[in-house]
């Protein structure tokens, strides 16, 4: 996630931030197991939805909404 996405996010509604978390937490559990079976391409892809799930919360939470 770049640095203009990050100042989007924080632009969105609540409700549109948590569908978004919930969406992200689903691909990277999608993810860790493709990494695990060895399917998966792009090895970085996990880490990088985890950092992102972390910067969804954060968001939410400077919004005043517990996670």
């Amino acid at each position: 996630m770049k640095r203009n996405d990050v100042k989007k996010l924080a632009t969105l509604e609540t409700a549109e931030l948590l569908k978004k978390l919930d969406d992200t937490i689903k691909e990277a559990a999608k993810a860790r197991l493709e990494k695990k079976v060895a399917k998966l391409k792009n090895v970085k892809l996990a880490n990088t939805l985890s950092k992102d799930i972390a910067r969804l919360k954060t968001i939410l939470t400077e919004k005043g909404m517990k996670v």
